[in-house]
């Protein structure tokens, strides 16, 4: 049977089984609960005055699951200055295919990994056991990498086009307009506050987890390990690298923009990336889609990205860093005595290069951290100021992304490592 090295083994309950199948029934599990789940969902919540006098109470939703079907729901109790209490519940239902689309890509993704579960398992029935004997040896590296690709593809398309995808006789992005127009309707000038969700659905996350988790446990298995030899240290930190650089491609925030705000003549729905921006009218009948370029900014968010990347290669493969970034030590008693000798000599020259390299990191770590404050808090880039206050007053939502948060998260992980001493 297949196996790239000895198998690391953990007993559960008695059960020895060995930690890449426990890894690939954890892909299984999340790529099955992310079907069950809304990959797209905007929430908006009233909140009722403690009197309950003339205030509305309940919520808007609009639910887009992958199996196609889109769910949009007004349950809402609405109650008069006398406290008398009116019940609205509407609930329209669609079908789209082109969302479908995704549900039967993750559906073969479930069966593609359950494909790749077999040769890691110990107990087989002889039929499949000689197929995997046979098959396995040549093709395993292969499947898992598709199975990884094709995982994190799907979360970046969907992510990108998911608002420009049809239903009913408007598109996801304009329905999330026309979902805070009703709110605004249904307020009719009284002072009730309401909250909101809007953006990514828990089903949409659990792929996205699933899909780094694909492409991490490749990479460390096959580039991270057996090509690099890295240790724990660095393995953590290329992983921390390719998170940002995924998280940098994906959107990073949304939000629903009204008239007048960045110069727009109609209400729009916005989603911003280092990519590019895109503005779907929700006035307009089928809804405009005007895409444009990305502030100086966001582009420079994905250069520093893409240049973390590279720093981190070069210095795994090529620069002198890579001597001390290794698993195997790189001084040892074990060695030649000439070549002991030679790598005490240069030990101070790769030393610098060592610490030079992790500084490095940080930096760029630090200085995309600034980026996205700037982005987030002082205004969606240089040029148009502070345009998360304008939405706001405007009487607008905007939300960051989950990719935008995770983003957050990593890179200040990453840039605190700067302060590990050096072994």
């Amino acid at each position: 049977m297949y196996a790239a090295r000895p198998k690391r083994m953990i007993t559960i309950l008695r059960w020895r089984v060995s930690v890449s199948a426990i890894y690939r029934i954890i892909i299984i599990i999340l790529l099955v609960f992310s079907l069950l789940f809304p990959w797209t969902q905007m929430v908006i919540r009233f909140k009722p005055s403690v009197l309950k006098k003339n205030t509305l109470e309940g919520s808007l939703q609009l639910q887009v699951y992958p199996t196609g079907t889109v769910l949009n729901t007004t349950d809402v109790i609405e109650y008069d200055i006398f406290g008398e209490a009116e019940k609205i519940f509407s609930q329209n239902i669609y079908f789209a295919w082109t969302i479908a689309v995704f549900g039967a890509l993750v559906a073969l993704l479930v069966a593609l990994n359950i494909i790749l579960l077999f040769p890691e398992l110990e107990s087989l029935p002889s039929p499949i056991k000689r197929l995997v004997d046979r098959f396995y040896p040549r093709k395993y590296k292969q499947l898992e990498l598709l199975s990884a690709l094709l995982c994190l593809v799907i979360a970046i398309v969907y992510a990108y086009i998911s608002n420009f995808l049809v239903i009913g006789e408007t598109n996801i992005g304009a329905a999330k307009a026309n979902l805070l127009r009703e709110a605004n309707t249904l307020i009719g000038g009284r002072a009730i506050s309401f909250s909101y969700s809007l953006g990514w659905g828990l089903g949409l996350v659990l792929f996205l987890i699933a899909a780094v988790g694909n492409l991490a446990w490749w990479i460390d298995r096959y580039i991270f390990r057996d090509k690099f030899d890295l240790s724990v240290f660095w393995r953590i930190r290329g992983h921390m690298v390719l998170i940002v650089l995924i998280c940098t491609i994906l959107p990073i925030a949304e939000g629903v923009v009204p008239m007048g705000v960045l110069g727009n003549s109609k209400r729009s729905y916005y989603v911003w990336s280092t990519l590019l921006i895109v503005a779907i009218s929700a006035s307009d009948v089928p809804p405009k889609i005007s895409i444009m370029m990305p502030s100086a900014l966001l582009m420079a968010m994905l250069v520093f990205a893409i240049w973390s990347a590279i720093t981190f290669l070069m210095s795994a493969k090529s620069l002198l860093s890579r001597h001390l970034m290794k698993a195997t030590p790189f001084i040892s008693l074990t060695l030649p005595d000439d070549e002991l000798a030679r790598r005490h000599k240069i030990l101070p020259l790769v030393s610098e290069w060592y610490r030079t390299i992790s500084l490095k990191l940080s930096i760029l770590a630090f200085l995309m951290i600034a980026m996205v404050y700037l982005f987030l808090v002082h205004g969606l880039g240089f040029a148009e100021g502070s345009i998360f206050i304008k939405i706001k007053e405007a009487g607008g939502i905007f939300s960051t992304s989950f990719s935008a948060r995770l983003l957050m998260f990593v890179l200040v992980f990453q840039a605190l490592l700067m302060f590990k001493p050096t072994r």
